[in-house]
């Protein structure tokens, strides 16, 4: 069957297409779990179209183009978990045809194949949470559009602006997910090692990376929100506590299969002299990348399964690179297909129920659970929660800043602060929730110190409270 992929023609790319649609299809048609991060996105572009800020208004350390896709998919379908998992199916397919393309225009491989986009589509499919639309997926497309700048510049010492838009693509793909950034370091080397790099390549590398970033910061000044911009987001990998979803034995099985490809990789590859220089330089480059995405997965605000999508363009590279030099038809054959069977069955076997109930994998803390009485009755009304209870926003509207409690909870931790307190009236008075599930006992605290808030709201069973008047405006 690898035989038939090892020749690039159009036809032979639809057909890695259509194979990729199918599995993406068996995968919605099985039914998805709704994740907890799901849910924060499609909360987010859902508050964002009510006319709200980022960052001043919703506090959550995600990409501002990344929220900005969030917004545009709930101005067009609501609140759709659907549409997440078409747009990142489109997203995929976009970045597994643009990554072949770019590998046979460079000529980054032997011969010309469709092994690149066949791989960069298996490989997509590692565990179900990659077939959501996180902002790692998004980043990823302007880093490809970065590696070809960069193979590009390496193989024919092209005009100096290529090293300007490089850095710009990867400036770009970090206001998607902030730990992307690191790759300019993957950049910055790249040039060093394999190409020609001076002082004035160097700055444009530099000012194309920081320029996306002046654009957001200058948007964010405009709405007010230029410190929260970067705080929450720009400093996130600092000013954030690390969330990690999953158990270690999950990573270490779904990343199994990729680790042992690549040692039989780079055992083919150093044992070919099928290789100009030029070819060299890009599979030493791809092995930056991985060294860089291992670095991004430890800045990562919430670590997830979804996090290790970062390796899936290098992971392609050296699968197209393998299966290209391998002679032997049978262990080629036999060694594809357990690939395949081996990473759909773990993908399928992990969204079952029984493997996301069991507590050796963990997965269960990514996942969003049943609302219980009386919780479940509250429907199209604005919440907010004071604790870790996402759930809550499944059928309800966020009401204050509030979305992530680890950035809201330096707010409601010293009630003692005026600043605090002033900040929690102030956002009270601007978008009061209908309803404050409190997860953390706090409620009754806040409203000692603000009487105008103890006023409007009425306990209405253990853990919340009920608007029952309009908020004094002093207090």
């Amino acid at each position: 069957m690898v035989r038939f992929f090892k020749t690039f023609d159009p036809f032979r790319l639809g057909i890695v297409v259509i194979i990729f649609l199918i599995i993406r299809m068996s995968f919605l048609l099985n039914g998805s779990p709704l994740l907890l991060s799901e849910i924060s996105w499609l909360t987010i572009g859902e508050k964002l179209n009510s006319g709200t800020s980022m960052y001043r208004d919703i506090w959550y350390p995600a990409g501002p183009l990344a929220t900005f896709v969030y917004y545009f998919l709930n101005l067009i379908f609501g609140k759709s978990q659907t549409a997440l998992w078409i747009t990142s199916t489109f997203f995929v397919i976009f970045q597994g045809v643009i990554f072949n393309l770019i590998l046979n225009a460079v000529g980054a491989l032997r011969d010309r194949t469709v092994l690149p986009a066949l791989f960069y589509f298996l490989f997509a499919t590692l565990f179900f949470d990659f077939n959501t639309l996180f902002p790692t997926l998004l980043g990823t497309t302007f880093l490809l559009m970065a590696i070809f700048l960069i193979f590009q510049q390496l193989r024919n010492e092209l005009k100096a602006e290529y090293m300007l838009y490089s850095g710009m693509f990867i400036g770009i793909a970090a206001l998607f997910s902030i730990q992307l950034g690191l790759f300019f370091f993957f950049a910055f080397l790249s040039y060093l090692f394999f190409g020609v790099l001076n002082l004035r390549k160097f700055l444009l590398l530099i000012v194309g990376f920081a320029f996306p970033f002046l654009i957001a910061w200058t948007y964010y000044f405009l709405k007010n929100g230029s410190s929260e911009f970067v705080t929450y987001y720009v400093l996130s990998f600092v000013n954030y506590e690390k969330t990690i979803f999953g158990s270690l034995q999950l990573y270490i099985l779904i990343l199994l299969t990729p680790a042992i490809m690549m040692l039989f990789s780079f055992f083919i590859i150093a044992n070919s002299s099928r290789y100009i220089n030029f070819q060299y330089n890009l599979i030493k480059s791809m092995l930056l990348w991985i060294i860089f995405g291992v670095f991004s997965l430890a800045l990562s605000n919430k670590l997830a399964p979804s996090s290790t999508f970062i390796f899936v363009p290098a992971l392609a590279f050296f699968a197209a690179h393998m299966f290209t030099l391998i002679r032997h038809k049978v262990f080629s054959e036999s060694f594809f297909a357990g690939i395949i069977i081996f990473i759909l069955g773990i993908s399928f076997i992990f969204s079952s129920k029984t493997s996301i109930s069991n507590k050796t994998w963990k997965i269960d803390s990514m996942i969003a659970s049943p609302l219980q009485s009386p919780f479940d009755a509250i429907k199209g009304k604005k919440v907010l929660v004071l604790g870790k209870f996402p759930e809550m926003y499944i059928n309800n509207t966020l009401a204050t800043p509030y979305l992530d409690w680890q950035l809201a909870e330096k707010r409601f931790d010293n009630l003692n602060n005026f600043e605090n307190i002033s900040g929690i009236y102030r956002d009270f008075l601007r978008d009061s929730p209908d309803f404050i599930i409190d997860k953390n006992n706090l409620a009754e605290k806040i409203f000692a110190k603000i009487p105008s808030l103890g006023a409007a709201y009425k306990k209405v069973d253990e853990g919340l409270y009920e608007k029952v008047q309009p908020i004094n405006s002093i207090y």
